[in-house]
């Protein structure tokens, strides 16, 4: 296996996100994955690329993209409401009121503004390649394998595919 292949580790964070800027996603875990023009290397992925899907707190599974649809749309975006600010870097919070906090001004409120804006939506198609790995590989060390810091909060990376399947071997898994 070549360390070079081109491969990226993204985040499917499902119903367990925390980040309140967007609504989320669409994903199909098994079949495909899901992004737009407003998230970091939207895109740099390409057909015949490895994915390595993981949650906040484990490894999910993997695959290669046979496909990728794209198509114009719009979406909403959720900003914090302080006029100073307005930084969409705001998360939900579980049990504590206000339910929303701004990561910048650190500004918690009740209700986020919201806008639409246009886009360009992304579907990654990997279902038939797909692997369940779910939880096999330890979530630290998944996160070491980006070619970012580990504390990136981007949620797709690029990342050494190499060191991940030989790291699967280790534990006596295999995956083309």
């Amino acid at each position: 296996m070549d360390c070079f292949e081109r491969a990226w580790l993204v985040i499917a964070a499902g119903q367990s996100r925390t980040h309140g800027g967007n609504d989320g996603y669409d994903d199909e875990i098994e079949n495909f994955y899901s992004w737009d023009s407003t998230v970091a290397h939207y895109r740099d992925l390409k057909i015949d690329d490895h994915i390595v899907l993981r949650s906040k707190h484990s490894l999910i599974g993997a695959g290669v993209l046979e496909d990728i649809e794209i198509w114009s749309g719009s979406k909403i975006r959720y900003r914090c409401t302080n006029k100073s600010c307005s930084s969409t870097k705001i998360k939900k919070r579980s049990s504590k009121v206000p339910i929303y906090n701004c990561q910048v001004c650190k500004i918690p409120f009740e209700t986020p503004g919201a806008e639409s804006i246009e886009v360009v939506n992304y579907r990654g198609h990997y279902g038939n390649s797909f692997v369940h790995l779910t939880g096999i590989i330890d979530i630290k060390f998944l996160r070491q394998l980006s070619y970012y810091k580990p504390g990136s909060s981007h949620s797709m990376q690029p990342m050494n595919y190499g060191a991940f399947v030989e790291e699967l071997r280790k534990l006596g898994r295999y995956i083309d």
